[in-house]
């Protein structure tokens, strides 16, 4: 059976920014409560606004530049 994965915009730009700028996904997990897989492309869920928000005030990262 093939593995689904629904994944936004913003979720693959945060998962390269925190790769680009070898950032922990697991540290950014712990101290935002977001399940790492959101934060690596590895989830079988969308990243819902609160959680996209908390991530990127986290990162401070402007949150419209993801869109």
């Amino acid at each position: 059976m093939e593995e689904i994965r629904e994944e936004t915009k913003a979720q693959k730009e945060i998962a390269a920014y925190i790769s680009r700028n070898n950032i922990s996904a697991s540290e950014v997990a712990r101290k935002t409560k977001v399940d790492v897989g959101l934060l690596t492309g590895k989830a079988e869920r969308k990243m819902n606004a609160s959680e996209m928000l908390s991530v990127c005030a986290y990162l401070e990262i402007e949150p419209l530049s993801l869109i």
